[in-house]
């Protein structure tokens, strides 16, 4: 199937419509296309969704409209009871002022200045009011509406109150609850209607939809239909009579509604003048009002239907009408048989049929007396025997639709799971234009949005198109929005009969399919439109993974060039630290060392000298002089003083250190404390400690030197242990640091020192701020060894230093 070529249609007209996935709107659309081909126009039907609908996927879907341009058709109809659930008519008819200068037919509603189309049920609603009432023996009544708003509504809703009111039945008890036509909002309302506690026994729907939707929640409650309860509806759609119950519901002639707005439209450019037209509806009687499928009908003897695929002649109707009154049954089901012909299949066929059977019956019980009882048992058997035959053909057209568009469905399946293994625009592309080849399209048109900007996605700014035919050709692109389309495009439905359809996934657009029409499942546009837009929006996310992942990628070049010259500063900063505290360190040996050399060497032998003069002095005096006394004891002074000096130059001297006994040094080091302290100061050496002989020495040598001098300064102890040992396994958790800890299974080598004082107790902060831990942690980490502050049990710090060979 293809689109029709350039130049075959002198007019074409624009359809808009919220889609034509369900019977309703399928029906009507049905009826247009049939009549643009009979008359030879071309037809653009824009498939969107409710005005101001809240629902995200249906306002996206709207974007449709706004390719409707007044230069590409010459006449738009306007399936307004479809799009205006939301809107009032006044405020459609402000919406459809763009389109004011070309003719216009509104389908379903009467808008103010536009031709309508509309269909009176009010006779139908009493009819089935009355049948409920006098046959079932109804009388709780509920009701769920449509929206309030909506002018179809608000007139079934009067008519029903005021059938009610006319079988004596008070309309200000009647519970009701408002919906807004679709399937879910029936569940929702009779929900809302169950959970009130009514007492309800019959329930009219403003539409089929709804009614669905209403016997699906009674049924899953556990309520029988129609024992319990007795259902109807309003639209006559396919769905209702495949429900279990069938529905009963008033039946609308969508066919003829749909091919009349196309004359109408076709009058206009004529210059004939055209009025409002309204049709007749009629009852169609199902099984969940409580009748049998025997006495089930698709019309009521009284309201004729008008709603015909074909006219009858005056001679078929009087043939028809004498083969009834002799009574040959088979005669009379063979004329049926041929007065449906090759419409066999065709459920308006059928529908037309019953219509003119009805009104044949209504003729032939008029011309019978009234008394002659068995003449009109007879006409009405045999007709209702028709009506049976008929009902059957129904039945089984109607079937073999659903079979028809189960195997569709089964195509379009088929065709969802091929498109969906691409992921990248090309190849979406060409498989979406095989995939419409094998379910019989052999061109197409599919616009697609791009760029990936939220502004942009927004206002849908950028746009690519592409022809689908024995290739995918690249036919423009354009920004400024999708209104450029119709421009873009113009050439190719400009003369044709086609659909256009949003790719709308959830609550995102991705772009238009625009193809040929093809009315045995319209249905199918609704599928592989959401099948194709689930697709591209998997291609989107891979788009925006890719952008994000080179975003990333640019983002971590960039940070890891920062953190690579960052980590160059700090290694750089690093060393020069490194540098200037082994400098320190170097600079502090070197100062302690020259001091005590100078102490020794100069201050000791100068106050060697001074001694010696002293006693010189005191030799030179009378023995029991007081000067003699005074000098004797400066001599005694000097003495001790030349011992301390000594003994500090010994413990800030450590030339030879590395190379002697580190235990001697030590010892001598604790003697000197002693004797300038006062504190007993006790020294323990475990069998066998050694240290390596090196700068390890003098590092660890100066760390017990300033702990000492730590515990004999701040700590206020009475004593001190300086305890020298070799760790092995037994010792080493509690001498040595867990990251010095040997892996298991390995022996312990190494060796401790511990200090430990029973003063007032301290523990190094989280942050060492004074100089001398930080040289002390400086000199242990610079030596491989571990530093540790405890806390001694009873009181006092324990100081260990410790290294695992």
């Amino acid at each position: 199937m293809s689109l029709a070529p350039m130049g075959e249609f002198n007019k074409v007209y624009g359809v808009i419509t919220a889609g034509i996935n369900d019977s309703y709107q399928a029906g009507i659309w049905r009826g247009i296309v049939s009549k643009s081909e009979e008359l030879g126009t071309g037809l653009v039907s824009f498939l969107g969704s409710r005005i101001n609908s809240p629902h995200p996927d249906e306002s996206n879907s709207n974007i449709v409209y706004s390719l409707v341009g007044k230069n590409q058709i010459d006449g738009l109809i306007i399936v307004s009871s479809s799009i205006s659930t939301y809107v009032e008519p006044d405020q459609l008819a402000k919406l459809l002022e763009p389109w004011s200068d070309i003719p216009r037919v509104s389908l379903g509603l009467a808008i103010p200045g536009i031709p309508s189309v509309t269909v009176e049920g009010r006779k139908a609603i009493g009819s089935i009011i009355k049948h409920l009432i006098h046959d079932h023996k109804r009388r709780c009544f509920g009701l769920i509406s449509g929206p309030l708003h909506h002018e179809e509504s608000r007139l079934r809703m009067n008519s029903f109150y005021e059938f009610l009111e006319n079988e004596g039945i008070p309309t200000a008890s009647v519970p009701w609850v408002e919906g807004d036509f679709n399937t879910e909002s029936g569940r929702q309302c009779v929900s809302a209607l169950l959970d009130s506690e009514v007492e309800l026994d019959a329930l009219f729907c403003l539409n089929d939809n709804m009614a669905l939707g209403a016997m699906e929640e009674l049924i899953s409650r556990g309520y029988r239909i129609p024992e319990d309860i007795s259902i109807f509806g309003f639209d006559g759609i396919e769905e209702a009579q495949f429900f279990n119950p069938p529905l009963t519901t008033v039946r609308q002639p969508l066919y003829e509604m749909g091919a009349k707005a196309v004359e109408m439209l076709f009058q206009q450019q004529e210059g004939e003048p055209v009025s409002n037209i309204k049709l007749s509806s009629s009852p169609l009687i199902g099984e969940s009002c409580g009748c049998k499928s025997h006495e089930r009908t698709f019309g009521n003897g009284d309201f004729a239907i008008s709603t015909k695929s074909r006219t009858y002649s005056d001679s078929e109707i009087k043939e028809l009408k004498k083969t009834i009154l002799e009574g040959r049954e088979e005669d009379f089901l063979e004329q049926l048989s041929e007065s449906l012909g090759s419409s066999m299949q065709s459920p308006s066929a059928i529908q037309s049929l019953q219509s003119m059977l009805f009104a044949v019956q209504k003729d032939l019980l008029l011309s019978v007396k009234a008394s002659d009882r068995n003449r009109i048992e007879e006409i009405s058997d045999l007709i209702a025997r028709g009506v049976s035959y008929l009902n059957q053909q129904m039945v089984f057209s109607l079937s073999s639709r659903r079979l028809k568009e189960k195997e569709q469905n089964s195509i379009t399946r088929s065709f969802g799971a091929y498109i969906s293994e691409a992921f990248d625009k090309d190849s979406i592309l060409n498989r979406v234009k095989e995939g419409l080849s094998l379910i019989g399209y052999s061109e197409g048109y599919i616009g697609i949005m791009t760029g990936w900007g939220e502004e942009n996605r927004k206002n849908h700014d950028r746009w690519e198109l592409f022809h689908l035919s024995e290739e995918v050709r690249y036919l423009n692109s354009f920004d400024g929005g999708i209104q450029q389309l119709p421009d873009a495009l113009h050439k190719a439905w400009g003369k044709s009969r086609c659909v256009i359809k949003p790719l709308v996934s959830e609550s995102e657009i991705f772009g238009i399919i625009i193809l040929p029409v093809k009315t045995d499942d319209p249905g199918f546009y609704d599928i592989i439109s959401k099948q194709i837009a689930s697709t591209l929006k998997g291609y989107h996310l891979m788009e925006q993974v890719k952008l994000h992942e080179r975003g990333l990628e640019v983002e971590v070049e960039k940070r890891t060039r920062e953190l690579i010259r960052i980590n160059t500063k700090l290694q750089s900063e690093v060393e020069l630290r490194t540098r200037l505290e082994s400098d320190l360190i170097e600079i502090s040996n070197q100062t302690m060392n020259r001091i005590g050399q100078d102490l020794h060497d100069d201050l000791c032998q100068h106050l060697a000298g001074i001694s010696m003069l002293t006693k010189v002095l005191g030799k030179s005096l009378p023995e029991g002089s007081p000067t003699s006394d005074t000098v004797e004891k400066i001599a005694n002074m000097l003495g001790d003083s030349i011992e301390r000096a000594r003994n500090i130059s010994r413990g800030l001297v450590t030339i030879g250190l590395a190379e002697n006994d580190f235990v001697a040094t030590i010892d001598s080091l604790i003697e000197s404390l002693k004797k300038s302290s006062g504190l007993p100061i006790s020294l323990i050496v475990g069998n066998n400690f050694f240290i390596e002989k090196g700068d390890r020495r003098i590092q660890l040598y100066r760390i017990i030197q300033e702990a000492l001098s730590n515990a004999i300064k701040h700590s206020g102890c009475s004593r001190i242990v300086v305890d020298l040992g070799m760790l092995n396994t037994r010792n080493s958790s509690a001498y040595s640091l867990s990251s010095l800890q040997p892996s298991a299974g390995h022996p312990v080598s190494g060796f401790y020192v511990r200090i430990e004082d029973d003063g007032v107790g301290f523990v190094k902060p989280e942050k060492s701020s004074g100089m001398g831990l930080q040289i002390m942690e400086y000199r242990a980490e610079k030596a491989g060894m571990t530093l540790d502050f405890r806390k001694t049990k009873g009181g006092g710090t324990t100081v260990v230093c410790a290294a695992i060979s």
